[in-house]
């Protein structure tokens, strides 16, 4: 699928990490008394405990955000990036790093492809996990 940087977007959906309260739980009050202690000192005990009626609910947290031109843009470069200054083992870690390999397979890889790895870099670098994307399309 050939992608058209002035007409299409991409929609992500990722998961934030945490959880949202979506509907409230029923409890029951508890009954609790006074009573006077030694030295004239209250002390409050509890009759009855409080219970749970109604679970509450909670949902994961999710956003959904429509990425446009300069996202695609940055994705699918008109020309090959260019090689950084790096030497020896700075070199061998970077040419096994994602980014390193879209370098070295820029010419071999579709323009999904291409997006595929920055959409997955995107969320990991929003989310600290990469596993938090729960999808993408391109409209």
């Amino acid at each position: 699928m050939k992608v058209d940087i002035n007409e299409n977007k991409i929609v992500i959906s990722y998961q934030l990490g945490g959880q949202y309260f979506k509907n409230r739980g029923k409890y029951t009050s508890a009954k609790v008394s006074r009573k006077r202690g030694k030295e004239g000192n209250f002390e409050f005990v509890t009759d009855v405990r409080s219970k749970t009626l109604i679970e509450p609910e909670y949902e994961d947290a999710s956003i959904t955000l429509t990425l446009g031109k300069p996202f695609l843009e940055y994705c699918l470069p008109t020309e090959k990036p260019k090689r950084p200054n790096l030497k020896g083992k700075a070199w061998a870690r970077w040419i096994k790093s994602r980014e390193g390999r879209l370098w070295q397979d820029h010419n071999k890889l579709t323009d999904k492809q291409k997006i595929n790895l920055h959409v997955e870099r995107y969320v990991e670098d929003l989310t600290g996990d990469r596993g938090n994307l729960i999808s993408y399309n391109i409209i």
